[in-house]
This record gives structure tokens, C-alpha cells and sequence, in this order.
């Protein structure tokens, strides 16, 4: 979205980007980021659900899944179990870990998206080897990256151009307010 606040334009708000996903395949409709999952209370998932991303979030909805009966699956670019789900307080991960090992969560270490197919995904390993994980729903817990391509549009074309909000990094929404106000404020 483009504004004009006295004559000056400012680039306020740019549609965010799925993070950690190289082929741009994350608009497939098996595939939802961790805040289109949260937020959506009646979404549900496949049999078979794939979480990528080893943090506190990935690891709390494979158990959610988990839970409800379903094959969860956890991949993370981590390379020891100790470090899945580590964003958060000891006790709390330890807890967390002993879940996900009680519900028989699949954790798979070392693993790096490279391609999101119709019916999972493809990671390469450490060693590069290339493995292939089938599954109905892909979560990506990987977070967001900044949108900044109208920015880019507009660059050498507009006088005074700002950037604010998510096409300077992903953050809520209170926070591209006040880049706005800061902005406003300067011109």
C-alpha cells in the first residue's frame, strides 16, 4: 500500500512473505505459516502434519497434533536435540521434549528446506543428501521475511520515499504504527 502524507510518499505496508521457503511454493493450499494455524481455530490439519522449524512454536503444535492422534512431524536446521524447542525456559523445554517423546513425535535434525512439493516437502541434510518427507499439511514455523519490492519500485522514481513496517522487517502491527508516527513526524 502507498500513501501520501503532504506531497511525500511512503511505502506503509507490503503483504508479508512466508520465511524459509526457497521456491516460493508456500502458497499451495496444503501449506499455512504458523500465525495463518494459530490463528484460525477451526483449521484442521491431515493425518499426517510436517512442521518446519525446530523452535518453541513448531515443537508445541507437532504435540498439539500429536495429540490429537495425528503423525506429526518436526524438522529443524538444528543439529542436537537439545537445541529444539531451546527459545524457551529450561524446565518448560524439558517438559516440552518429554512430550513430543511420550506422543512419538518424528524430530528430524539437521535438515534444510529447499522445495515444497504437492505432497510434502524436499530437505537436504548435512551431508547434503537430498530426503523427501510425504505429508497432507505443511506448518511453517520458520517466520516471515520482509516485503520490500514496491520500495524497490518506486526507488529513484519518488522524491521522498519511506520505508516503514513490514517491507523494513516483519513485525505487529503496533510497531508499523509507530514507524508511521516517527515518519509522519519527520516530514
Amino acid at each position: 500500500m502507498l500513501a501520501k502524507a503532504r506531497g511525500h510518499e511512503v511505502a506503509l505496508y507490503e503483504k508479508r512473505k512466508r520465511g524459509g521457503c526457497p521456491n516460493k511454493n508456500s502458497e499451495k493450499p496444503h501449506v499455512c505459516s504458523v500465525m495463518e494455524f494459530t490463528g484460525d481455530r477451526n483449521m484442521e490439519l491431515g493425518q499426517t502434519v510436517l512442521m518446519v522449524g525446530g523452535g518453541l512454536v513448531g515443537a508445541e503444535i507437532a504435540y498439539s497434533q500429536a495429540k490429537k492422534g495425528k503423525k506429526a512431524i518436526l524438522t529443524t536446521r538444528r543439529t542436537s536435540m537439545f537445541e529444539v524447542a531451546n527459545d524457551n525456559s529450561s524446565p518448560m523445554q524439558q517438559r516440552l521434549m518429554m512430550k513430543l517423546k511420550e506422543y512419538s513425535v518424528d524430530i528430524r535434525l539437521g535438515l534444510d528446506l529447499k522445495e515444497i512439493t504437492d505432497d510434502g516437502a524436499v530437505f537436504a541434510g548435512a551431508d547434503k543428501a537430498m530426503t523427501e518427507i510425504k505429508c497432507d499439511n505443511i506448518v511453517l514455523c520458520r517466520g516471515y521475511v520482509r516485503n520490500n519490492k514496491l520500495y524497490k519500485e518506486l526507488e529513484g522514481q519518488v522524491e521522498d520515499l519511506y520505508k516503514i513496517g513490514d517491507c523494513v522487517k516483519p513485525n505487529l502491527i503496533g510497531d508499523a504504527i509507530h514507524d508511521g508516527w516517527v515518519v509522519a513526524n519527520r516530514i
